[in-house]
């Protein structure tokens, strides 16, 4: 009774006065087909997609790779061909980009790209391709994993069926915009793979905008099927409606999901039929070749009026030659198998190599630089335009400790961080800073420290801004030669650029301001430091 319900109301929901969409691929493909190309090379071929008016081509990489520029070409669904050459590619994710040569074609779809974000788990999706040859060939199925992994997080997992050709080609959604490159599929390819069921990979649309971003290519991302040209007449449900719905989406699940357990485990027992029936016909064959020597009464009698001895010779050599034909075939089957073992483990390992070569490319967390250089003490605003002097200058040390909230294949990335600068005035730069502040005190000692500590950013790397405290100490001497310190406080703020020298050393130019507190009037300083960077943790 609860099932006839829930049907009930699903019928209810195709009266209603709203719209719903739904996936078109006789639309799809009209719309799409013509920004599909057919790639053929000497060796291979496989499938890609306009992305420009430029005549800009985008497929994987292993599809062009070894390729002749002379003889390769690639061929519209107009039957047009071009030839083309390779104009930028990333080897690690499997992206390769086609300039075609005096491209001119006016009836070629340029296809749109997916404008921000992934194409959500659950969705519906096709390509277009050319599996095993057959050209511009339509296949349909979902997106079942958005992000493959966290270590490979440019891949996705669909169910579209795949097949070689299929490589390079759009996976579109229903408004035809390309949400991912087909890249890759796990097959099954002996009775020990039994469990694999249709494991497909594609480059997702994030890595995709990424490469054509880093190389300055511009892409469209308009809809080519618009949500009205995919709706359907619908009107709003009521909550318990709308509830029921949900329940009814529910069981179809589950009882898909019962399906394909079923259909799997039927299949299991299926191979497990078949190779015992392998077993017993390779049995029966033995069996059939022992029954050569027993002959029955008849035979017997006739052999007694031959050469028995010839007879016998000549029984015994089809023997030998039946049980090594069975021989030879039960070796062969063992070599295969091993094979694809080995074929397996290879590629295996090989997805492991490239797991381990993404992880080790990207940036550390934590950062600790430390180095030392020239200060400059430039005084307050109105001394900005009075002469300058080298009795300034005093030596100053820098450490800073940062981290990286968000890690990529980017070197550079804004850090949060702690930052500590140690320096000394002399008598003549202390002496004008206590002028200049009102302070009543005069030093007459070389050695007068100052320390300064602020939390901040570092900015893609060369952009630092950053604020915090200041303790500065003025040292006197009095008539009885003994050093009386004096110990103020002020605010402090750093603009700095730094120039990257390399991956582990910097120029530090710092713009520093004190004020507050203990200053009564704003000042200025300026300072050159030589860093060393060192970085760790990926976590």
């Amino acid at each position: 009774m609860k099932i006839l319900t829930l049907i009930g109301l699903l019928f209810l929901l195709y009266t209603s006065t709203s719209y719903a969409q739904s996936f078109n691929s006789e639309k799809l493909i009209e719309k799409c087909k013509s920004g599909v190309v057919y790639i053929k090379l000497s060796n291979s071929l496989g499938t890609g997609f306009l992305i420009s008016e430029n005549g800009h081509i985008v497929t994987n990489y292993h599809v062009i790779e070894g390729y002749d520029d002379s003889n390769d070409y690639v061929e519209f669904s107009d039957g047009k061909r071009y030839q083309f050459y390779l104009a930028g590619d990333d080897k690690d994710k499997d992206i390769a980009l086609l300039q075609l040569r005096d491209f001119d074609c006016s009836e070629c779809q340029v296809l749109p790209i997916l404008p921000n974000k992934n194409g959500k788990t659950g969705i519906e999706v096709a390509t277009i391709g050319h599996p095993k040859g057959l050209k511009f060939n339509i296949t349909k199925g979902i997106i079942s994993q958005e992000i493959l992994h966290k270590e490979v997080p440019y891949m996705l997992r669909t169910d579209v069926a795949v097949n070689p050709g299929n490589s390079g080609g759009p996976l579109f959604n229903k408004n035809g915009q390309v949400v991912g490159i087909i890249s890759a599929r796990l097959e099954k390819k002996n009775l020990f793979d039994r469990d694999i069921q249709n494991l497909n990979f594609a480059i997702n649309a994030v890595e995709l905008r990424r490469f054509l971003q880093r190389r300055s290519i511009a892409y469209q991302t308009a809809p080519l099927i618009a949500n009205s040209e995919l709706s359907a007449q619908l009107r709003e449900l009521s909550a318990e409606e709308v509830d029921a719905q949900k329940r009814a989406e529910l069981q179809r699940i589950e009882l898909e999901k019962q399906k394909e357990k079923e259909r799997i485990g039927l299949e299991k027992q299926k191979e497990k039929e078949r190779i015992e029936l392998e077993k017993e016909k390779i049995r029966q064959q033995i069996l059939e070749s022992i029954k050569i020597d027993q002959l029955n009464a008849e035979q017997q009698k006739e052999l007694s009026r031959l050469d028995f001895g010839y007879q016998k010779q000549i029984l015994e050599q089809q023997r030998k030659l039946e049980l090594q034909r069975i021989e030879e075939k039960q070796r062969r089957e063992l070599l295969r198998l091993n094979s694809d073992e080995h074929e397996l483990d290879f590629q295996q390992q090989k997805l492991r190599e490239r797991k381990k070569q993404h992880i080790a490319n990207l940036p550390r967390r934590v950062g600790f630089r430390i180095g030392g250089g020239a200060h400059y003490f430039a005084g307050t605003l109105s001394d900005l335009t009075k002469s300058y002097s080298l009795s300034r200058v005093s030596w100053v040390l820098t450490s800073g400790l940062t981290y990286r909230f968000d890690i990529n294949n980017k070197d550079r990335g804004t850090s949060v961080g702690a930052f500590c600068r140690f320096g000394n005035y002399n008598a003549t730069t202390v002496n004008t800073l206590a002028l200049q502040q009102g302070l009543s005190f005069v030093s007459n000692s070389p050695i007068n420290l100052f320390t300064e500590v602020e939390g901040g950013f570092l900015i893609k790397e060369w952009l630092r801004l950053s604020g915090g405290l200041g303790w500065q100490r003025i040292n006197r001497t009095i008539a009885s030669n003994s050093i009386v310190g004096t110990d103020f406080m002020y605010g402090v703020a750093t603009l700095g650029f730094i120039a990257r020298f390399g991956k582990q050393v910097a120029l530090d130019v710092n713009m520093i301001s004190a004020f507050a507190l203990e200053y009564q009037h704003f000042s200025l300083r300026g300072e050159v430091c030589l860093v060393f960077r060192f970085t760790a943790g990926k976590w």
